[in-house]
């Protein structure tokens, strides 16, 4: 797994029967290239994937640390954020999730966008943070 892309192989549980599972553990580093939001430690986590014969199941809890700005007072601190995945990877070239030809899926995006969810819309660095005093 490098930054940015986060791909694993499945091809050993493609091959073998409905209903068997495995779990992978998952620690990678990822960039959003954005001054917003930037993610301080390695993402990381167990995610479990289930062979359903033409696809597979994946169901996964991530944790990492992002460094955010207070939306009142501006200061910048870190909050750790717990991502949680699911997502069906399919054989069918046509769908949106599929699994590779050589038996990987890209977990990019679907970490991306549960990463995204999971950040608050209006990040506080504490409950009762005081707005700015411009006087």
């Amino acid at each position: 797994m490098n930054s940015n892309k986060i791909i694993i192989d499945i091809s050993d549980i493609c091959d073998k029967e409905i209903g068997s599972s495995k779990s992978v553990n998952i620690k990678c580093n990822f960039d959003l290239n954005d001054p917003e939001i930037q993610i301080a430690k390695p993402i990381k986590g167990l995610i479990s994937i289930t062979n359903i014969g033409n696809s597979v199941l994946l169901d996964g809890k991530l944790t990492t640390s992002a460094k955010l700005k207070c939306d009142r007072c501006l200061k910048n601190y870190s909050k750790n954020v717990n991502i949680e995945i699911a997502g069906e990877f399919s054989k069918n070239q046509s769908d949106e999730n599929v699994i590779n030809s050589d038996g990987t899926v890209n977990l990019t995006k679907i970490i991306l966008d549960e990463l995204l969810l999971s950040i608050p819309l209006k990040s506080l660095c504490k409950k009762n943070c005081k707005i700015l005093n411009y006087n």
